[in-house]
C-alpha cells in the first residue's frame, strides 16, 4: 500500500450516467451543465453538457435496478444555472466537524485536511460567523493534526480534538460548502478514495461517472484480477459487488478491492451468534427467512437495524446477513 497522494482528477468522461425515477426526456435531447435534472434521485444537476443518447438499467449501491440517462459529453461545458446559493441560517450552539477516517487504509478525510486545510478553516469560520456560533471542534486523528497546525492558530474559536461526538458534520460536507461558496454553483463533483493492494488514490470525478471508465483511466485493473472483491464504502458494513458497472453518486465515498480468499458460504447452523452480538437485540437470520414478507419484516422491527455489520462479521457460515438486511429494509421503505 503506498502513502497518501495529492488529489487526482478525472473530470472529462466521454459518457455520464444520470439516475432518474422515470424517463422524462426524449433521445437526442440536448442538456446543459448545471441544468436541473427532472425526476432526479441523487444527482440534482447535470454535471456536463451534451446529448442524451440512450437510457439503461444498472444496479445501484442499494442493489436495486436503477434507470440512468446516458449523456454523450460535448466538452463545451455550456452552463445553465439560475438558482442562487444561500447558506443555511439554522441556529447552532456548537459546530462539530468529523474528520476521522474510521477504517484502515481509507483516507478521504485525511486527504481533504492535507490538501485543503486553509480553505476548510476559512469555511468553518464563515459558517460560524453567519450563524453566530461561538465555538467549533474538529475531530481528527493525531497523525492528521500536522496538516492543520500551520493555520489553526489564526482561528482561536476552532479547536482540534480526538474525542468523538455523535452529532457532527462530516469534513466532506464542509468541503462541499467551500466549493459552493467559492463558485456559487451546486456540487457536481466528488472525491473518491480507490483502494487496491498496491495503491491508495483519491480522485476527483464528476458525479455520474462510470467506475469502469475511472479504473481504465488510471490503469487500476493491473492491480486486480478476477479473484478480488469490489466493496463500496466500508469493509465492515459495505456491500460487495460482482460488477464494475457502478455509477459514482453522492452516496459513494470509497471503492475497495480486497483479495477474495474468504471461505465459501454454507447453510445457517442456527448458532444464534448474530442475535447475541446485535447491539439492538434483533435476530438478523429472520430477515433472510422473511425477506419477501413485508408484513413480517415490519413486525420484526427491521428499521431498527443500524447496519453495523457485526452479524455478518461473526457468522461462522459466512452468510452476508447485512446485504440481505439492506435489501429487506429498502423493500419496506419503498412499500411505505
Amino acid at each position: 500500500m503506498i502513502k497518501e497522494q495529492a488529489i487526482l482528477e478525472y473530470l472529462d468522461p466521454k459518457y455520464l450516467y444520470v439516475p432518474v425515477k422515470f424517463n422524462d426526456y426524449k433521445l437526442n435531447t440536448n442538456i446543459y451543465k448545471l441544468e436541473k435534472v427532472k425526476n432526479n434521485t441523487n444527482i440534482n444537476y447535470f454535471p456536463i453538457s451534451g446529448k442524451i443518447i440512450k437510457t439503461i438499467y444498472l444496479i445501484d449501491t442499494k442493489n436495486q435496478k436503477q434507470l440512468y440517462l446516458v449523456v454523450l459529453n460535448n466538452y463545451k461545458e455550456i452552463i445553465k444555472y439560475q438558482k442562487k446559493y444561500e447558506l443555511s441560517t439554522t441556529k447552532l450552539k456548537y459546530l462539530i466537524i468529523n474528520a476521522y477516517d474510521l477504517e484502515p487504509f481509507i483516507t478521504n478525510s485525511s486527504t481533504l485536511i492535507k490538501n485543503y486545510a486553509q480553505e476548510l478553516l476559512e469555511t468553518i469560520d464563515y459558517i460560524m460567523e453567519k450563524n453566530n456560533i461561538k465555538q467549533s471542534y474538529i475531530m481528527l486523528k493525531d497523525k492528521d493534526k500536522k496538516y492543520i497546525n500551520n493555520y489553526i492558530g489564526t482561528y482561536p474559536n476552532i479547536k482540534l480534538t480526538t474525542l468523538t461526538y455523535k452529532n457532527s458534520i462530516s469534513i466532506k460536507d464542509i468541503y462541499n460548502t467551500y466549493l459552493e461558496l467559492k463558485y456559487k454553483k451546486p456540487i457536481i463533483t466528488k472525491i473518491i478514495n480507490i483502494i487496491t493492494p498496491k495503491h491508495n488514490l483519491n480522485i476527483k470525478v464528476k458525479l455520474g461517472t462510470l467506475l469502469k471508465d475511472l479504473l481504465i483511466k488510471f490503469d487500476i485493473y493491473k492491480d486486480i484480477d478476477q479473484n478480488y472483491l469490489l466493496i463500496i464504502n466500508s469493509c465492515i458494513n459495505g456491500i460487495s459487488f460482482k460488477t464494475d458497472n457502478i455509477i459514482i453518486t453522492e452516496d459513494i465515498n470509497n471503492i475497495i478491492f480486497i483479495k477474495n480468499d474468504f471461505e465459501k458460504v454454507s447453510k445457517c447452523i442456527k448458532c444464534g451468534k448474530c442475535h447475541e452480538i446485535c447491539p439492538i437485540g434483533l435476530i438478523p437470520l429472520y430477515y433472510i427467512k422473511y425477506i419477501n414478507n413485508l408484513k413480517k419484516l415490519k413486525q420484526l422491527s427491521i428499521n431498527k437495524c443500524i447496519e453495523c455489520g457485526l452479524c455478518s462479521f461473526v457468522c461462522p457460515s459466512k452468510i452476508e446477513l447485512l446485504e440481505h438486511i439492506k435489501i429487506a429494509k429498502e423493500r419496506v421503505k419503498n412499500e411505505l
